[in-house]
């Protein structure tokens, strides 16, 4: 009976113990961003999408292969895949595919290696809603084109500085905890010894509309002569 009853225990201890760690991800309120005073409306909208998302489902865990929150989480590029088409976007499905997606049709930051400090110049061109790749985080098994393993979303700096990113993860950290699921982590670079490597970033194609023109505005016609007719 004792054994029955410890089994039945085993999964409301285990979430306690998730809790008590402090790994389950972070959600932010989007007015304690720390953001450019003008940044574009989609760009915000995206930002705003992302953490109402954390909120919406509460807890969404790290579950690979999943960009369906009704699974109950993502994996890194199934969370960007799902976000990404609540704002009418249509990103291919994996990370690789996505920095692909990033880097043929829209504008794209190299970084690499030898880029391990955000005092570098490459990131006075980085925005919050851009979008973040890493190769090497693990070997994948597939096929993939590219090296890509990692993608997320920048989301700025929170109250205190920091920067930081929306995705799904398995293991980052926010506020020097580890977590694993969906949310908030602290965006960092890659020690030049570290397995991994920060590719670059991009925005994702097609979510900085092009201004309407306005319809009730024409080009000047020029003047008839009045004896066309």
């Amino acid at each position: 009976m004792k054994s029955l009853l410890l089994i039945a225990l085993l999964p409301l201890l285990s979430l306690q113990t998730i809790l008590a760690e402090g790994i389950q991800p972070a959600s932010l309120e989007y007015a304690t961003l720390q953001l450019p005073e003008q940044l574009a409306p989609e760009r915000e909208n995206l930002l705003k999408k992302g953490l109402e998302l954390s909120r919406e489902y509460g807890w969404l865990r790290y579950i690979f292969g999943s960009a369906d929150p009704k699974q109950g989480g993502f994996d890194c590029s199934g969370a960007l895949y799902f976000l990404l088409r609540q704002c009418d976007l249509d990103p291919p499905r994996s990370s690789s595919q996505q920095y692909i997606w990033v880097r043929e049709n829209s504008t794209f930051t190299e970084a690499g290696k030898s880029i391990t400090s955000f005092e570098d110049p490459i990131f006075k061109n980085l925005l919050p809603g851009d979008l973040l790749f890493w190769s090497g985080t693990y070997t994948p098994t597939d096929h993939r084109k590219t090296k890509v393993t990692h993608a997320a979303i920048y989301a700025g700096k929170d109250a205190n500085g920091t920067r930081i990113m929306l995705n799904s993860s398995d293991g980052r950290s926010y506020l020097r905890k580890k977590q694993s699921g969906y949310g908030v982590f602290e965006f960092r670079l890659p020690s030049a010894t570290s397995s991994s490597t920060f590719v670059g970033f991009g925005t994702p194609p097609g979510l900085i509309k092009a201004p309407e023109s306005d319809s009730n505005s024409s080009p000047q016609e020029e003047q008839k002569d009045p004896s066309d007719s």
